[in-house]
């Protein structure tokens, strides 16, 4: 199986399903997908994405090596070497399907400079409001979820999805620990770039101007300023994920 046989694991995904007692929707609501996707998958149109391989195999309840062997392994014995040597090519092939990260493109190091720019600026803005006396834990947590966002989009990030988003009708993006889900809104290699570069430029512009804008809004408002800067950041970084992604859905 060094080369995966879409057709086998679909059927070996839909008979697990069954012995489970699941429906392709019931499936789907777990592993927050659609069922149409799951429906792909099943008759051999697509294959799942790797993100998803290890809790569809806890769901249907088999080990990870049975899904990719298509096949349930009833006695626990020493693999053959070629059996390992068919599950290791079938991982290979799997891990091939991603893309490189931003930071191993020279053409996207621009990027990450303006990032450090955006974090040493905002950085000294916080430091200046907290000589200043401005203390705002809602700030402070904004700021550094900004930091980490930015950090991804500009150095972490794959300027590419998978093929699997494109087969799929997908609301989430899962890579690694990073998690994005947005109810409402496809996520494919159609909208990808411009969500990447809608998120680049909010990120790194509100790194800069949100200690600023904050010292402003926490002296001009009430004690319930804070969370309200929290839940305007919040809107903000919302806002630009969805318009970007709605444009070239």
């Amino acid at each position: 199986m060094s080369e995966i046989d879409k057709r086998k694991l679909g059927a070996f995904i839909a008979r697990l399903r069954r012995e489970n007692g699941m429906t392709q929707k019931e499936l789907a609501h777990r592993l927050m997908i659609t069922d149409k996707a799951v429906s792909k998958w099943e008759t051999g149109v697509s294959m799942p994405d790797t993100a998803l391989l290890i809790p569809l195999s806890q769901i249907l309840k088999v080990s990870v090596t049975e899904l990719l062997l298509c096949e349930k392994r009833e006695h626990v014995l020493p693999m053959e070497e070629e059996q390992v040597e068919a599950v290791v090519q079938t991982a290979v092939q799997y891990g091939d399907q991603k893309p490189p990260r931003c930071w191993q493109q020279p053409d996207q190091h621009k990027w990450g400079i303006l990032c450090l720019v955006a974090l040493a600026g905002g950085a000294a803005g916080r430091m200046a409001l907290a000589t200043a006396g401005i203390h705002s834990a809602h700030l402070d947590t904004a700021w550094l979820l900004n930091g980490l966002f930015a950090v991804y989009f500009c150095f972490l990030v794959r300027l590419r999805l998978p093929r699997y988003y494109d087969d799929n009708v997908l609301s989430f993006v899962a890579d690694g620990p990073f998690r994005m889900n947005v109810v409402g809104l496809r996520f494919s290699n159609r909208n990808w770039g411009s969500i990447v570069k809608a998120m680049r430029i909010f990120l790194c512009v509100s790194l800069l101007i949100l200690p600023f804008a904050a010292s402003a809004w926490l002296c001009w408002l009430t004690a319930w300023a804070e969370p309200l800067l929290y839940g305007v950041w919040m809107a903000g970084l919302f806002a630009t994920l969805l318009l970007a992604g709605k444009r070239r859905e």
